[in-house]
């Protein structure tokens, strides 16, 4: 498990022996209404597939924390943050799977 200010990733090796990396989401309701959390999900799906970290090989659950929205009463920044934090746990996560 790695984990930044908003978000946390749950990962492993994959199962499928294949090169490319699976992900998912966790969006629980303590983060807002339905439209927030899949604008949430939509952004982070986007975020990496535009990543060069596609290819890692793993299988990976990223759970966003419930108190993003709650804390950032800008849902702009509160993207903006989700968004930085992701793309430092996709490094963090092709180091840790170089070991």
């Amino acid at each position: 498990m790695l984990s930044a200010p908003w978000i946390r990733v749950f990962y492993c090796p994959s199962r499928l022996k294949k090169e490319d990396t699976r992900i998912g989401f966790s969006v629980t309701k303590k983060v807002g209404k339905a439209h927030d959390r899949n604008r949430l999900k939509r952004l982070l799906k986007e975020a990496f597939r535009q990543s060069p970290y596609k290819h890692l090989g793993l299988d990976a659950l990223f759970v966003v924390s419930p108190n993003l929205l709650k804390k950032i009463e800008d849902q702009q920044t509160a993207e903006r943050y989700l968004r930085e934090s992701f793309n430092k746990l996709l490094v963090a996560l092709e180091k840790d799977n170089a070991l």
